[in-house]
């Protein structure tokens, strides 16, 4: 599994699909039909690593955390407004990533390299990259985009999601092979 899943744009994701003509034109059909479904299989796995993000409950919040949490819902209730929503609950380290707004787990994409002559398969690059799907995979840091913490730059623990789908779609891929030298 290389880095290079991580530098993957839509545009050059959507290009490299394949049902494309160019992909249709460049591989042999068992090729072009083992890395489609070795992409395929990878791609759905991996999203189904990344589950939704639950809040916390307030007793899971930490001191600090609790302070700010009974002060904002103290203003709150002052000025006859709806108590402050708790913070998402992270996912362990070393567990995969949980999900807040989803865009992690829609956009991993899969798409031949004509380069390597293989499928790339990772999340495509959004408009304002913030580094956060590899660090999220490798551990690293990541900018926050959203909220009153915009900006910031934030240091995260390892949570891979691709590598682990990668290594079940290499058991599998004997099997992909097998099947489409038969069809």
């Amino acid at each position: 599994m290389s880095d290079k899943a991580f530098d993957l744009k839509i545009v050059e994701a959507k290009e490299g699909f394949f049902d494309r003509e160019a992909v249709i034109k460049q591989l042999d059909p068992i090729t072009r039909k083992v890395l489609n479904r070795f992409g395929a299989y990878v791609r759905i796995t991996s999203r189904g690593y990344i589950k939704k993000a639950r809040r916390k409950s307030e007793r899971d919040l930490d001191p600090q955390e609790r302070k700010r949490y009974r002060r904002a819902s103290a203003i709150a209730l002052y000025y006859g407004r709806a108590k402050p929503l708790l913070p998402f609950k992270p996912s362990e380290e070393g567990k995969p990533p949980k999900t807040i707004t989803g865009l992690l787990k829609k956009f991993i994409f899969y798409s031949y390299d004509r380069t390597t002559h293989s499928a790339v398969i990772g999340p495509a690059l959004m408009n304002s990259p913030t580094g956060a799907p590899a660090a999220l995979e490798f551990g690293g840091t990541a900018e926050l985009t959203g909220g009153p913490d915009r900006g910031q730059t934030i240091e995260i623990k390892p949570r891979p999601y691709m590598k682990p789908a990668f290594e079940l779609g290499l058991k599998q891929l004997d099997r992909f092979w097998t099947e489409a030298a038969r069809r």
